[in-house]
């Protein structure tokens, strides 16, 4: 379990709604100003959490010219 010392908190105006879309009418959970301070689980995450991904997009040609991914300088 991740223990941030409380730090993650529901904003104040956290919105949860659900929408239909498409032609088969799927619904769609939308969740709108989830947390107060979002930076603390993407800090973490940045520190504590390995990403494999890389290794997979590289294998795929053009991936690059297709989604043009901004790096985080410690990644």
């Amino acid at each position: 379990m991740i223990d941030l010392n409380g730090q993650l908190r529901l904003h104040e105006r956290c919105l949860i709604t659900s929408e239909r879309v498409g032609a088969e009418r799927l619904p769609v959970l939308i969740v709108d100003n989830f947390l107060s301070n979002p930076e603390v689980l993407v800090d973490y995450a940045a520190q504590h959490c390995a990403f494999e991904g890389d290794a997979m997009f590289q294998r795929i040609a053009g991936f690059d010219a297709v989604f043009n991914r901004v790096r985080d300088p410690a990644g």
